[in-house]
């Protein structure tokens, strides 16, 4: 496969040679278009329309085509080329579609001979007249070329298989080439971004910019990327929320702000986080939390029916119906008809005997653990994967909300509301508290639990902003929501990775070419596992057993591939020499090395040594027994209670596990 991509990079080169020796610029400056494929596509339909309805007073059919011509000068990427002698026809794509262009050697002249020097992937721009072919497509037809961009290296020509994904979200210019459905996908993420900046402004809400480089990671649950400002000499980190400097403007007496930006967590990859994130939060000024759900159903379902033109959206087999009002269910009471646990019936002392009641139900519950932090275990396992139609979870413990206010008529709980759709949280909000010796309390409270259970993940006590919440805050409703997680809802997206142009990988060393070694068979493993029929048969370290016992014994394949260099070997089929050199050893491990001769056979590049061959598939088509322990740990940490594999999508799992895990 790499000598056919060498060859085709050196025929482009040479090809790019030929342009530049023929005084063509294969990267000209600029290129003058007026209009693009879909526009110019229109305008001409709309202009043969309106001929048809004019066509009795027309003297003849000839003379109408002829003020039928609209000229324009279009531009695109080829994506296909038919070539028939004298005429051509190519595929241009610009963002709007494809146009066909029609090349004729009559027409051009000398400028068809271009046409040598073009390959997939190239620029070109085209100048002439819009017309319908005889099969009728509408076209343009060439009256002169513009070579804008010579593509060096070949289009992708296949998707699929673990490598096609890594190369999707690697490299996304290449997924948007392959794909025009991707496009649309990003187009429709846009348009939720800009509804709901339309929805806010129109509410009379102010979009402000706060630090993304902070003194103090604050306003989450979360751990933070950690930097050095050298003028400085200050240690600073990237924000985990907007949530604290917003308020801070609801103190300095802008009553409604919001801020849609990207904000970054030191945390796991899977389908639905992402280290860096982009969070919408909004604060006005007296409203509470009932305000907030009020506008967060009226947001989400505008939003829905302005991009999809309905509010019921297709999702993971089922149709998420966003029409308001939604339902509102009470944390306390759904943990008690889902789980049996009573909150009240365990005070703030009794952690030990809460931690036994939940035994059962989270069987990895831990004394080093918080209690907000075990209660959003509960939440996430047994509430939030039911709650498939958009949700509203209202009031939960104090314990796991420091920045809420408490609700009057019931001690220890705050009004706090979660929303969930398609079993997935959306959005988070408070009535937020304003009492600054209340606020220092819970702020110094989770110091605390963080000094005592060490790397829990908790919020953050920052000076500046109790001083700021001294010169007193009004009542205020505040509001997160996760666009990116919104983004996938309503593009019917089932991985976070597929709403972000850029999401974070694992960066492959400069010079390795791809993963190493156990990565690669880890990665192997979760491809050919997450097939369905392997998924619901067998779990996950049985399924290692069925896939190591093919591959191992790489020394067979070696002992093999040097029998097969002998000069009186050589000659011969892969295949049939195998069959003379297993006559001579006998049967011993001999499964592996016919799979090798058969994959010699199939392979499509010559290799000089069949040696050098077997030292190529040992690595990378093969798994030898030595790596095979870390798919092996793979597999265990699959079947662990919280990591239960059938959520997963296998292969996010395994990028998670080797970056998370296996690099640790």
């Amino acid at each position: 496969m790499a000598e056919r991509e060498d060859g085709l990079l050196h025929s482009r080169q040479n090809k790019l040679n030929r342009l530049r020796e023929r005084g063509i610029d294969p990267y000209p400056p600029r290129f003058r278009r007026t209009a693009d494929a879909a526009t110019a596509i229109a305008e001409f339909a709309a202009s043969e329309a309106a001929a048809m309805e004019n066509a009795a007073s027309e003297a003849a059919a000839g003379d109408s085509r002829e003020r039928l011509e609209l000229e324009h000068s279009l531009a695109g990427r080829i994506t296909a080329m038919r070539v028939m002698g004298r005429a051509a026809f190519l595929d241009l794509r610009d963002g709007s579609g494809t146009v066909q262009a029609m090349l004729r050697q009559n027409t051009l002249g000398d400028g068809y001979d271009l046409l040598k020097d073009l390959d997939l992937g190239d620029f070109l721009g085209v100048s002439g007249p819009m017309l319908r072919t005889r099969t009728g497509q509408i076209s343009i037809a060439a009256h002169s070329l513009t070579l804008l961009a010579k593509g060096m290296r070949p289009l992708p020509e296949k998707w699929h298989g673990l490598r096609d994904v890594e190369i999707r979200y690697r490299q996304r210019y290449l997924d948007l080439i392959a794909d025009p459905e991707v496009m649309t996908a990003f187009a429709q993420r846009s348009r939720v971004i800009s509804g709901i900046r339309r929805f806010l402004d129109g509410r009379g809400f102010l979009e402000v910019d706060t630090p993304i480089l902070v003194p103090v990671a604050a306003g989450a649950h979360a751990r933070p990327f950690a930097t050095h400002h050298n003028a400085l000499n200050q240690r600073l980190y990237l924000r985990i929320a907007t949530e604290l400097y917003l308020k801070r403007l609801i103190v300095g007496g802008l009553d409604k702000v919001y801020e849609l930006g990207r904000v970054f967590r030191n945390e796991g990859i899977d389908q639905d986080h992402n280290p860096e994130f982009t969070l919408l939060e909004s604060y006005e000024a007296y409203a509470d939390y009932n305000d907030v759900m009020e506008m967060v159903e009226q947001m989400i379902s505008g939003v829905a029916e302005e991009v999809r033109g309905t509010m019921e959206i297709p999702y993971a087999g089922e149709s998420i119906d966003f029409t308001p009002p939604w339902p509102r269910l009470s944390l306390k009471d759904e943990l008690y008809r889902r789980c049996g646990i009573d909150l009240d019936a365990y005070p703030p002392d009794a952690d030990a005997a809460f931690i036994k009641a939940i035994a059962n139900l989270i069987p990895e519950a831990s004394p080093r653990e918080s209690r907000g932090r075990l209660i959003d275990k509960l939440v996430s396992t047994y509430i939030e994967p039911q709650l498939i139609q958009p949700t509203f979870l209202l009031d939960y413990p104090a314990v796991m909300s420091p920045l809420a206010k408490e609700k009057p008529e019931q001690p220890g709980y705050v009004e706090r509301f979660e929303a969930f759709a398609a079993g997935m949280e959306i959005a988070n909000s408070y009535t937020e508290l304003n009492d600054p010796a209340a606020q220092r309390a819970r702020f110094e409270e989770q110091e605390s639990i963080r000094q005592l259970f060490r790397d829990e993940e908790v919020d953050r006590l920052d000076e500046d902003f109790l001083t700021a919440l001294e010169y007193g805050m009004p009542p205020t409703g505040g509001l997160g929501v996760g666009i990116d997680r919104l983004a996938m809802l309503l593009t019917g997206q089932s991985s976070i990775r597929d709403v972000l142009l850029f999401p974070q990988m694992r960066v492959i060393p400069s010079g390795g070419g791809g993963l190493d070694g156990r990565e690669d068979n880890l990665l192997k493993f979760a491809e050919w596992f997450d097939h369905p029929k392997r998924l619901r048969m067998l779990e996950p370290t049985r399924a290692f057993v069925q896939w190591s016992r093919t591959r191992q014994r790489a020394g067979s394949i070696m002992e093999f591939s040097r029998w097969l260099d002998l000069p009186e070997h050589n000659r011969l089929p892969p295949v049939n020499a195998y069959n003379d050199w297993i006559q001579q050893i006998g049967a011993r491990r001999r499964s592996y090395a016919y799979e090798f001769a058969h994959w010699l056979e199939r392979a499509d590049r010559n290799w000089e040594r069949a040696a050098e061959a077997a030292e190529y598939y040992v690595q990378y088509e093969f798994a030898p027994l030595e790596r095979l322990r870390n798919v092996r740990d793979f597999a265990f940490w699959l079947e662990m209670p919280e990591n239960e594999y059938r959520r997963w999508n296998l292969v996010e799992a395994a990028e998670y596990y080797t970056q998370m895990v296996l690099r640790r």
